[in-house]
Order: C-alpha cells, then structure tokens, then sequence
C-alpha cells in the first residue's frame, strides 16, 4: 500500500546517499534512477529534486562535470521557483560543492551568491553556514587570499552547524 510505496521510496534515496558517499557510482544509478521516478509519480517534488542532484554528483565525479554541474543549477532554480525551500536551498549548496571540488570556482561563486541569498530570505541557517564557510574555501582556492580571510573568520564564530567552522578554517 501507500505507506509500503513511501518507505521504499524513502529507503532507495537512503542507499543511493550511501551508494554516492562510498563511490559505487553505477550502483547509485541503479538505485537513483528508479527512486527518482517512484518520486516523480508519487509527486514529490522535493525528493525528486534531491534524487536528480545526487544522481547529477555521480555525473560530476565520473567525468561529466559540466553536464552535472548545470544539472544541479537548474534542480535548484527550478526548487526555489517551485517553493520547495528545503530542497532548493541544498541543491543551491551541493552546486556549490561540487562545482568547487571540480575546480569551476565561478560556477562555485555563482552558486554561493545565489544559495546564500536563498538561505537567508527563508532564514535555513545550516546551509547559510555551510556556504559561508565554503565562500572562504572557494575564494582561497582562485587565490583571492584577501577575500577569503574575512569569510572564514566570520563563519569560524557564526553558530548555524560544527561543519562550518572546520570548512572555514581550512581557508584561514
């Protein structure tokens, strides 16, 4: 039945998180193309949101970056314009991420300026605090030192989560 549908919808996303941190990139597109579509039919939005930045991750890290990095834009955009704060505002996040790790710092900028807008006007302190934090990385790693001193020490004393400060501090 109905509850059965969720908690294998919700149980796919759980492996697919795990599939994507442990690096068993065809086993998270085994698992995350089906529960992206069992998302989509039940109408979840957001979930399906969240499922399509993951499987863009994968698309990232096995050698799509550009291709993976618009497609989490897009996921984001299309959840702020949608409403769908919670998903919305860690796409813009995960973009930013992974658009740093890929070495695209003005993608990485672009993502953080819009994120960090986001997560302010809907007051989601975690993710602000995430992206502040990774402002300071991803202006350290450009070379732009000057910028990056600034935002690392303000996220080092903002309380919002214990990930920030440490992120903020690889920059200082």
């Amino acid at each position: 039945g109905d509850e059965h549908d969720r908690v294998a919808r919700d149980t796919a996303f759980d492996r697919l998180v795990i599939e994507v941190d442990s690096n068993e990139f065809n086993a998270a597109r085994r698992t995350g193309l089906p529960a992206l579509a069992a998302f989509e039919a039940a109408g979840d939005r957001g979930m399906a949101t969240v499922v399509g930045a993951r499987l863009a991750m994968v698309d990232i890290v096995t050698g799509d970056p550009d291709a993976g990095l618009a497609a989490m834009a897009r996921l984001a955009d299309e959840a702020r314009q949608n409403r769908q704060e919670e998903a919305g505002v860690t796409a813009f996040r995960d973009t930013a991420v992974m658009a740093t790790r890929a070495m695209d710092y003005p993608r990485a900028a672009a993502a953080l300026d819009e994120g960090l807008a986001y997560a302010n006007s809907i007051q989601q302190s975690q993710c602000a605090h995430i992206m502040a934090a990774l402002t300071a990385e991803t202006a350290w790693a450009a070379g732009r030192w000057d910028e990056a001193i600034p935002f690392g020490e303000q996220a080092v004393v903002d309380r919002g989560c214990r990930r920030a400060p440490n992120m903020a501090r690889w920059s200082l």
